[in-house]
């Protein structure tokens, strides 16, 4: 295991400063899922202040997910669960029933549905 502090230290004078991002390399991918799913299930704290963990990746899988964001908020609002299968496919669960889909069109195309029979 690696792990790096990123941006300068900041200096003394600044008021309640920003805490700085820490990159931990782990040896085993199946270590870093453990860490991940660990820290969804309760949120660890250090002197008061909550860490939050998030999987780094590459642009190209960045750009791909993006559009999935504002999909995935507009469902939960509507009451559904939803997250992000690797590498950016939406899952939606709701009234026990689960739907995938590989194109964020798709899942919009379905929130938007729903949205118009329930109102």
């Amino acid at each position: 295991m690696r792990a790096h502090r990123l941006g300068p230290a900041p200096s003394r004078t600044t008021p309640n400063p920003r805490p700085r991002p820490v990159i931990i390399k782990l040896l085993r991918y199946t270590d870093r899922d453990l860490l991940l799913k660990e820290a969804r299930k309760k949120v660890p704290e250090v002197s008061g202040v909550q860490l939050k963990f998030a999987a780094d990746y590459s642009e190209a899988t960045a750009k791909r997910r993006r559009p999935c964001y504002n999909i995935m908020h507009e469902a939960r609002a509507q009451g559904s669960s939803a997250f992000l299968l690797y590498p950016a496919t939406i899952k939606l669960s709701r009234d026990h029933d689960s739907y995938t889909f590989s194109e964020p069109g798709e899942a919009e195309k379905f929130v938007a549905a729903y949205k118009a029979e329930n109102g």
